[in-house]
Parts: C-alpha cells; structure tokens; sequence
C-alpha cells in the first residue's frame, strides 16, 4: 500500500451492461460479472486500495442490491464503502454528477469495468500526483500503452504528455482512453452546463474539458475495460495466461 494524497475514489457502476447481459434481468449488475470468480468491480477496487486510497464511493442502477455485497469481499481490510443510487438512468455524466456532494478533493475517478495491474497501479498514481498536483488543475490519468483487447471505441490523441482529442484518431498514436481520471479541482460547473444543454455523454464532456483545462496524461500499461462477453472470456485467458 501506498502513501497518497488522494484519499477518496469514485466508481461509476450504474452502466445497464446490456451488451453483457444476455437476458432481460433488469437487476443484472455489470460490476458484479463473474472474472475468473470474482467480481468485475473488484479488480479496479484492488488497484485503489493498493495506491493507499480507502474511501469508495460507488454509484450504482437505483434497483441494483447485488453491488452492495462487494463490502463481504474487503470484510478484514480497512475501507469505508459508500452506495449512491443514480435513479435517472440518463448516461454515465448524470452519474458523475450524482456524487458532486459526496467528493472531497483530490479523487480518483474511474469505471467499474477496468483490468489493470493493481500492484503497478501505486507507482503510476504517485508519479501522476508528485508531478501535477502543484498546478492545481484538472488532470487526466486516461492514456495507454498497450491495450489486448481490440476495441472500436473513442481514442485519446496525445502528444508531449498531454491530451488534445478523444475520437478514434488516437489509434494512430496506439492509444485508448481509459477511464482513470484525477480530480484536483471541482469538474462540476463544467458538467452541469453540460447536462443543462441536454448532453449526457462522458465523452462530450471530457474534450470539453481538453479544450478548457491544461489536462496531462499518465501513461498505464495493459489497461483495458470488460464490455461484451466475448471480452469476458479473452480476459479471462489472458490472466490465466499471465498477462498481468
């Protein structure tokens, strides 16, 4: 465990998952997908103890009960669990939003659906810290080095350590956004005029923040984000295969 000013992480699990769900269980929790017989959410949960962080909030569907079992699993560890419940179901910037209340500054915001490393992820956290804390801006931890799992999705372009663009350009850098981000300041106003102009993707929201914020980018190795079941199961290979 590692020393570190940030003492509190938010987890957005409030996703419907449906691309992973294969019935119509409106309950069916994407956090809690079993990963080699263990929850999903514990993998991202591992890694924030890990870099000394023990104040979780997680926000979670409203119906959702089955989340809140994750607290069994940290019984005999030294972590406070906090569940807010996102009853608007209207994308993953209404969820952040929820915990505007609930934050103190600096946090750790990430997403439920994440593998990474969790007894690297102290030192990348620490070397982020120690390097933009000073600046008092927002900063972005998103960037990529290798990413096993290929994917369609939006990229993050980055030059000289810093983010200019989420779109699928940032391939060509061989780059993926992962959703790690540090908060030093208060991203909310931001959001709020946002969602007031009827906008609810975190996407849209973060190259707005590119473009107002100096946003730097620390790099993560073999970070990747669990989405389909066709990714449940070459996750699970590649950690059988020892990928981590």
């Amino acid at each position: 465990m590692t020393d570190t000013i940030i003492k509190q992480a938010v987890i957005l699990a409030a996703g419907q998952g449906s691309r992973m769900n294969v019935t119509d269980d409106v309950s069916f929790s994407k956090a809690m997908a079993p990963i080699l017989n263990k929850p999903l959410v514990t993998f991202i949960i591992d890694a924030i103890l890990n870099a000394g962080i023990n104040e979780i909030v997680i926000v979670k569907k409203d119906n959702d009960r089955t989340i809140e079992n994750i607290v069994h699993h940290y019984g005999n560890q030294d972590v406070r669990f906090t569940f807010i419940s996102d009853d608007i179901k209207n994308g993953s910037l209404t969820s952040f939003y929820f915990v505007k209340e609930a934050v103190e500054y600096p946090f750790l915001l990430v997403d439920c659906d994440l593998i990474l490393n969790a007894n690297k992820f102290p030192s990348a956290l620490k070397y982020a810290v120690e390097k933009y804390e000073d600046e008092n801006k927002l900063f972005g931890l998103v960037s990529v080095v290798s990413n096993p799992i290929k994917t369609d999705k939006k990229m993050l372009r980055v030059a000289n350590g810093k983010a200019l663009e989420f779109n699928k350009k940032g391939f060509e850098d061989g780059r993926i956004g992962g959703m790690i981000y540090i908060f030093f300041s208060n991203p909310f106003l931001h959001c709020k005029h946002i969602i007031d102009d009827g906008v609810t993707s975190f996407a849209f929201f973060f190259n707005r923040l590119i473009l107002a914020e100096n946003f730097g980018v620390m790099e993560v190795e073999k970070l990747w984000d669990v989405d389909t079941l066709e990714d449940i199961k070459l996750t699970e290979n590649l950690l059988l295969g020892g990928i981590l």
